[in-house]
């Protein structure tokens, strides 16, 4: 005879073949927190549950790591069930906030503090940058950004490209 084991959370714990009792032939020995009741299949994701002797199927992300929306802190899901509405499966993305831009801002101007160098552009040189103009051009965009740094997403403008001669 089959018989369906569930866990002290009533959580179906595996199929066991109950053994008939040897002093009373025809009369199966079933364990404890164990029912005749075959659990219904379910997919990933979810557990089969034995509750007021039947059995229901729900939710199961018991380990998962989570994140909650508002914070992005993670929780690892403890209970079976749907988790509550704050959690998502992905770490949520936040718009950027001012320091994080002024810091962009900053590493773009440090990335490009060479083409501001007199020799670097001067013809004498040779190869010189040709394009100097445009690294003015762009290194005033970008500190606009430094100086008064805004949260959210920004437009960027793009590096110049460096042409030499």
């Amino acid at each position: 005879m089959k018989v369906y084991l569930y866990d002290e959370n009533y959580f179906f714990a595996g199929a066991y073949d109950a053994q008939e009792d040897p002093l009373a032939p025809g009369i199966y020995i079933i364990p404890v927190a164990s029912t005749t009741i075959e659990p219904p299949s379910y997919d990933t994701e979810q557990m089969a549950v034995f509750t007021n002797g039947v059995w229901i199927i729900e939710a199961d992300y018991i380990g998962e790591t989570w994140y909650d929306s508002t914070t992005g802190d993670s929780v690892v899901i403890t209970e079976i069930g749907i988790p509550p509405s704050n959690l998502q499966p992905t770490p949520p993305v936040f718009a950027p906030t001012v320091e994080q831009n002024k810091g962009t801002a900053s590493g773009l101007l440090s990335a490009t503090d060479w083409t501001t160098i007199a020799d670097v552009a001067d013809p004498i040189n040779s190869p010189y940058l040709t394009n100097q103009a445009e690294f003015i051009f762009y290194r005033n965009l970008v500190r606009q950004i430094a100086v008064y740094p805004v949260a959210g997403y920004l437009v960027w403008p793009v590096t110049p490209v460096e042409v030499w001669l």
